[in-house]
């Protein structure tokens, strides 16, 4: 159907509305009928006047609705909370909403007919160029991820999503912004980290404690078990190994290996279920168990406690038991016995003190006294513990003694302990509660022992790894620079000499001269970098030695600038050398020189054509200090702080495309300090730079030239 046919269609109905009401006029004006042509005619002009009135009314109420409508379209398009985009297949944005303008940080009239990709980070915008490539040639609907660079704010992740419009033309997209879930994912990613941290620190501390320490579910199945637990009761060495089992299993497992001894092992079926006791109670309970291990008999003391959920619910039980099979042996009346006790702390390689529930020192060792420097424990006995720790580990101290009395722990184990000089030194605490028959708290037992040669130790441990990341990387530099750099110029010498070899004779001789020319450049820029080679290995190795001799300064300088003075006259840079003729400074002059020589040479490298380098040399104090500035190309911020760090290997190609290493600048930092100097760049980009050695401690001095020379000559 044609759009006239259209037309035509939809005038219908307003034609039979404009008869009916034409038909009721007539009817109501008694309107004479007759079928004459003028008639005829004007009752049709009469119908069709009416159905252009009819049609008008139409057309005004229809383009009131069309407006109600495309106002509400736009004020849920403006400010609807999703962001709406439409670009064009190169990324042109030809509307978007409010939020749309919000995210982007930017008016909405100032980013029409701007180009996405200008707020797409780097790394995001190849992943935008296939989404436009995939919505426009295989006109399907694409989702992706990216990451936004709004104006003057932080980056943003969304989800894009687009589909081709019906005419083909442009990609209509909605943006989800996913930065909370990001955050989140990487909150979630973090805690499981520490949650990793916290158990690999978990395991280590245990499995370093003489004690057992288990942890079992509902079902009586183990979920943890220390390495003393699994060595003592379950003899293995895998802590994995009882996860999910039960003692009955191994006490069966045992036995099947000895089936002539049904007693071999027997630990815990004699005694009753504390499990269940401690499940029933909800509270810490104190057991004593027994039985055979491997046919020989074990006894336990042991704490089990309920362990709780988030919510407090009980999901198991965790224990903790120490082999108290030796003093069961040697009987109560060792246990009671206040002088053995005594005797047996007295032999103790650690330090033992006991103290009253105030944290008053009742009782010291022998090895406690000579510790902490005291003559006799009358000196020690009713001083308050928390003196012998150090005032920066105090709060901690007695935070983790209360963590002890409450909950039969301490929080920490490691101090800085003080002694009786106020000399300090590393300890490790381990304490526990005195009780009564009752269980009731009557004090503290703390065993001490002195860690500082293992702290020192750990130390040591660190600097040496740290010393080996500084010598590895030194010696991928080295390596580096022999693979690459060094292989570079060879090259070239190799290349122009066998072109020289083979065509000889019909070369011409200014163009031999100018192969030579090249040659002779190769060498000499392969000469230098084996010298910084030989002399940067030299260093690191300790094998140059520190010379200083009287000299006067402006001789060596103009030895430098005669030596570079080809690599200048190439270039047509002019070279001003306001040293002082009669400057007579005690340096080092092979240093010095390979300073001046690295600093010349990077300056003619990085200045343009018909340049200028100027050499200044002043007077500080007693010493020199020595500027070589250059109107070249100069270094940006960021790229400065790599000049002279040998991890970033920080080179670039001068203004004629020349090679370097970034081995001459550490060179000329090594010497410096070598002189306890020290070097400094001041550098603006597109105007130069200068690079200034300080050498304050090198003694210097103005002399009269015709003396030194009468000298000399003598």
């Amino acid at each position: 159907m044609n759009r006239k046919d259209k037309v035509l269609k939809l005038a219908v109905p307003f034609k039979i509305k404009a008869e009916n009401i034409l038909q009721a006029k007539e009817i109501m004006l008694d309107f004479p009928r007759n079928n004459d042509e003028i008639g005829q005619l004007h009752r049709e002009y009469l119908l069709q006047k009416k159905e252009l009135e009819i049609l008008k009314d139409e057309v005004v109420r229809a383009k009131k609705e069309a407006e109600i409508a495309n106002d509400k379209f736009h004020n849920i398009y403006d400010f609807a909370p999703t962001v709406y985009f439409t670009f064009t297949i190169d990324g042109e944005i030809t509307s978007l909403n409010i939020s749309g303008a919000r995210l982007l940080g930017n008016d909405r009239n100032d980013l029409l007919n701007k180009n996405i990709k200008n707020f797409i980070a780097e790394e995001s915008r190849s992943i935008l160029n296939n989404f436009l490539t995939n919505v426009f040639k295989v006109n399907s609907k694409i989702s992706c991820e990216l990451m936004l660079s709004p104006h003057n704010s932080l980056p943003v992740f969304v989800i894009i999503e687009g589909v081709l419009n019906k005419y083909g033309e442009k990609c209509l997209a909605t943006v989800i912004d996913i930065t909370d879930r990001k955050k989140a994912e990487g909150h979630i990613i973090e805690r499981e980290r520490n949650t990793e941290r916290l158990y690999t620190l978990l395991r280590r501390i245990t499995d370093n404690m003489p004690d057992m320490l288990w942890a079992k579910d509902l079902n009586n199945r183990y979920i943890f078990a220390n390495k003393a637990m699994c060595e003592k009761l379950f003899n293995t060495k895998d802590t994995n190994e009882p996860i999910g089992r039960s003692d009955m299993f191994f006490a069966k497992r045992e036995r099947s290996m000895h089936p002539e001894n049904q007693n071999w092992h027997t630990f815990g079926e004699i005694c009753r279920d504390s499990e269940e006791v401690v499940i029933k109670s909800g509270k810490t309970e104190h057991f004593e168990e027994f039985g055979n291990v491997q046919n020989q008999f074990l006894f336990l003391d042991v704490y089990k406690s309920p362990l709780f959920d988030e919510v407090g619910n009980i999901i198991g039980t965790v224990g903790a038991g120490r082999d108290v099979t030796k003093e069961k042996e040697i009987g109560k009346e060792l246990l009671e016995s206040e002088e053995l006790y005594r005797k047996l702390v007295s032999t103790s390689p650690d330090a033992i003190c006991m103290t009253n529930m105030e944290g008053f020192i009742t009782f010291a060792s022998p090895k406690a006294i000579d510790l902490f420097g005291y003559k006799n424990d009358n000196e020690i006995i009713g001083h308050p513990l928390i003196s012998w720790i150090a005032p920066e580990n105090r709060k901690k101290g007695i935070r983790n003694f209360k963590h002890l009395i409450n909950n039969g722990f301490p929080l920490d184990k490691e101090y800085l302990l003080i002694k009786k000089d106020k000399t300090h030194f590393h300890g490790e605490i381990n304490a526990s509660v005195i009780r009564s028959a009752d269980q009731k708290p009557k004090g503290l037992i703390i065993i001490t022992r002195d860690i500082t040669d293992r702290k020192q130790a750990d130390i040591a441990i660190k600097e040496r790894e740290v010393k080996l990341k500084e010598l590895n990387a030194t010696k991928d530099k080295f390596f580096s620079i022999i693979a690459h750099d060094l292989k570079s110029p060879f090259n070239g010498i190799i290349g122009i000499s066998n072109l020289m070899k083979e065509e000889s004779k019909r070369l011409e001789l200014h163009v031999i001269h100018q192969y030579a020319n090249m040659i002779n450049s190769s060498a000499v820029q392969t000469y230098r970098l084996l010298e910084n080679l030989l002399n940067w290995a030299r260093i690191q190795q300790g094998k140059i030695t520190f010379s200083p001799t009287n000299i006067l300064l402006k001789h060596l300088v103009n030895e430098v600038v005669i030596l570079l003075h080809e690599s200048a006259y190439q270039k047509r840079i002019l070279i001003i050398d306001n040293t002082p003729s009669n400057l007579l400074v005690k340096i080092d002059e092979g240093m010095i020189e390979t300073i001046l020589r690295n600093l010349i040479s990077n300056a003619i490298k990085f200045t343009p054509t018909g340049g200028r380098i100027v050499i200044q040399t002043i007077m500080i104090n007693t010493g020199i200090e020595i500027s070589v500035s250059d109107n070249g190309v100069g270094i940006n911020k960021e790229n400065i702080q790599k000049l002279f760090n040998i991890d970033t290997n920080y080179t670039l190609p001068g203004t004629e495309k020349e090679k370097g290493t970034g081995l001459g600048l550490i060179l000329c930092k090594e010497f410096t300090e070598k002189h306890n100097g020290k070097i400094s760049v001041e550098s603006t980009e597109g105007k130069g730079s200068t690079f200034t050695i300080s050498l304050p401690s090198c003694s210097s001095e103005f002399i009269d030239m015709e003396i030194h020379k009468t000298a000399n000559n003598n």
